[in-house]
């Protein structure tokens, strides 16, 4: 069981750092350049903001977090309290490093751009953390039935 999940977080693993390039990438072109597609509906920009930090946070915590068998939702979150956090933190960061740089390449810095990024980072957080529970308690289920 505990290598099909390292199939996963090798993939997560590859994964986060090219999401997060290309978040970074594209947060750092030139408004002009992205101004067109974005104004689908007000807002558009905001929720691509948060779409981009939901996959970053979500990579990013699939690839730290550690596989544990057998283990209650509450001891789960406590064992990986550590790994969630550092990858919000790191997250979070990124977002905050780029609102920061953003006025060197013609864009403007935002604020709701940061809130929507750590929103998008927390969804994502808690996406990974209870898909990776609950596909483990089943594998350990249909492992327990052989």
């Amino acid at each position: 069981m505990r290598r099909s999940f390292s199939y996963i977080q090798i993939i997560a693993r590859i994964a986060s750092p090219l999401i997060a390039s290309i978040v970074t990438f594209l947060s750092l072109l030139p408004s002009s350049a992205l101004s067109k597609p974005l104004t689908i509906f007000p807002f558009s920009d905001k929720i691509l903001h948060l779409i981009a930090y939901v996959a970053v946070s979500f990579t990013v915590s699939i690839a730290l977090i550690k596989v544990e068998d057998n283990l209650k939702l509450k001891d789960y979150l406590v064992c990986n309290l550590r790994r969630i956090i550092i990858s919000l933190l790191a997250v979070f960061a990124m977002g905050l490093c780029i609102e920061l740089v953003q006025p060197w390449f013609s864009r403007q810095r935002e604020l709701l751009d940061l809130l929507f990024n750590g929103i998008g980072a927390v969804i994502g957080e808690f996406i990974a953390v209870f898909i990776f529970f609950f596909i483990q308690r089943r594998a350990n289920v249909e492992t327990d039935r052989l």
